[in-house]
């Protein structure tokens, strides 16, 4: 059974590392990639691996209450259990996903409590229904929480959102809402799952090996990568730290070098400002076809 929320005690080392930490700035957006497909998991069944993803997340979810760090990000691969295929394996994986649905409840209001607004990365069409009514109700009950932002993602790859994003755009594009001449980089970042999300700082990829797992590909461009061996998929508030430290000193080092980036457009000259107003209009009404889509969930 899975206990939400678990609350750690810092031992005096945790505590001499925090006060450490917090003399310099600390990653605004951290993301843990899971991977449930490494050597050692082979027999374990789908259950017992996503019941040792949600109990990790659940920990680092209380790992906040030490760490002043404004988004999480936890997402879960394994390749192998396809969730569009209708292989044996992907419908135990289907099962076992939404077996878990029933801590949900108690994970929300835990949430709430703690002023964190919850979000899904993923296709919630090809998540069980239990399961999506679930979610559904964390990101609408906890949309207007503000003081931190907590991410969950499973059952999709770099592909599906870029694929998803494109095909936004193309829609834009076709109802009038938008103009070729106004995508560009920034546009695209906007229609992605982390949109309201700030700058990956940290990837934390756990069980992975050299496996990029064809997630965050996007996002990663000026992300810290570290590497986790774990057992049962459960890092450790000391293996967090580690990565904060070694985070901190690669950012330190680089921050002089790096440039902010300039977004331009695809096509040559054009009215910006009649641009922008087209973008925030059709941002605007994107999101809220995506409330009107969770709250058809619900109903």
């Amino acid at each position: 059974m899975i206990t939400f929320i678990f609350l750690i005690q810092p031992n005096h080392l945790h505590r001499f590392a925090l006060k450490v930490l917090s003399a310099s700035d600390l990653p605004e957006h951290v993301v843990f990639v899971i991977n449930f497909s490494d050597a050692n998991s082979e027999n374990l069944p789908p259950a017992e691996k996503l019941k040792g993803f949600f109990g990790n997340a659940n920990e680092i979810i209380s790992w906040l209450d030490h760490v002043d760090i404004p988004e999480v990000t936890i997402y879960c691969c394994e390749p192998k259990d396809d969730p569009k295929s209708k292989t044996k394996r992907a419908k135990s994986a289907l099962e076992a996903i939404n077996e878990i649905s029933s801590y949900f409840p108690k994970l929300i209001n835990k949430l709430i409590d703690r002023d964190t607004r919850f979000s899904f990365f993923g296709e919630l069409d090809f998540v069980p229904k239990k399961l999506r009514i679930t979610l559904a109700n964390a990101i609408l009950k906890t949309k207007e929480c503000k003081k931190r932002r907590i991410n969950m993602g499973f059952m999709y790859t770099t592909s599906d959102e870029m694929d998803m994003a494109l095909k936004t755009l193309r829609k834009g594009v076709n109802d009038g809402d938008l103009m070729l001449s106004d995508i560009d980089e920034n546009l695209i970042n906007r229609c992605l799952y982390t949109e309201h999300s700030k700058e990956v700082d940290l990837i934390v990829r756990v069980n992975t090996g050299d496996n990029f797992a064809g997630t965050f590909l996007w996002q990663q461009s000026n992300a810290v990568y570290t590497f986790a061996n774990v057992v049962n998929y459960r890092i450790t508030f000391t293996q967090f730290l580690a990565a904060l430290f070694y985070a901190q000193f690669i950012i330190s080092r680089s921050k002089h070098a790096l440039t902010e980036r300039k977004f331009e457009t695809v096509s040559g000259e054009f009215d910006k400002t009649e641009s922008k107003r087209r973008i925030e209009m059709f941002i605007d009404k994107k999101n809220a076809e995506y409330i009107n889509y969770l709250n058809k969930i619900i109903m």
